[in-house]
């Protein structure tokens, strides 16, 4: 559906491709998440769909609100919307800054929260046309160090997990050694 939305729009020679789509559903995944109704998550998703007629607006808004509503009802959207109801620690698009291995490491993190039990969850929308869990190892170990760092937890407790959005399929990102030095390297 996605893909059939913007193939459409470039033939109709309306700029807006996937880059403009994923920013879109990550402004409507975080609003969702900090409590906006869908009218609302509509309204502040408006600036991102400026180049697109009032109709194909309307038609990404559908698209946008299915994936908030399939996110709230998987496992990671019912527990992340428990944090927030719980006044649990919850951020979105938490941005940080930081030293690691020697290197200053800016991020900026789609959803953390605290599960209430010393442990922390990180989700990472993706966009990919593929699932790929391995190309995000080292962005993914990054985030888990600089919340574990934060938060003052060990890195143990702090679980990573992509959202592939087109697919509505989560994966969990495994602990492991990391080197920044070696992610430079493959740069």
């Amino acid at each position: 559906e996605i893909d059939a939305l913007l193939e459409k729009l470039a033939k109709e020679n309306v700029r807006f491709g996937f880059d403009e789509f994923g920013t879109l559903v990550h402004a409507c995944l975080e609003n969702s998440v900090n409590g906006f109704d869908s009218v609302s998550v509509k309204i502040a998703s408006k600036k991102y769909m400026r180049k697109l007629s009032e109709a194909q607006q309307d038609k990404m808004s559908a698209v946008c609100e299915k994936i908030c509503a399939r996110f709230a009802a998987s496992e990671y959207g019912a527990r992340a919307l428990k944090a927030r109801e719980g006044d649990a620690w919850i951020k979105t698009e938490y941005g940080f800054k930081m030293c690691i291995d020697s290197y200053i490491v800016t991020g900026s993190i789609d959803l953390v929260f605290e599960n209430g039990d010393g442990a922390y969850t990180i989700i990472d929308y993706k966009t990919d046309h593929e699932i790929d869990p391995a190309r995000y190892y080292s962005q993914q170990a990054c985030y888990r160090k600089a919340v574990a760092t934060l938060r003052n937890v060990p890195e143990e407790n702090v679980r990573c997990v992509l959202y592939y959005i087109r697919h509505d399929r989560f994966s969990e990102i495994p602990h492991g050694n990391f080197s920044l030095k070696d992610a430079v390297a493959v740069l």
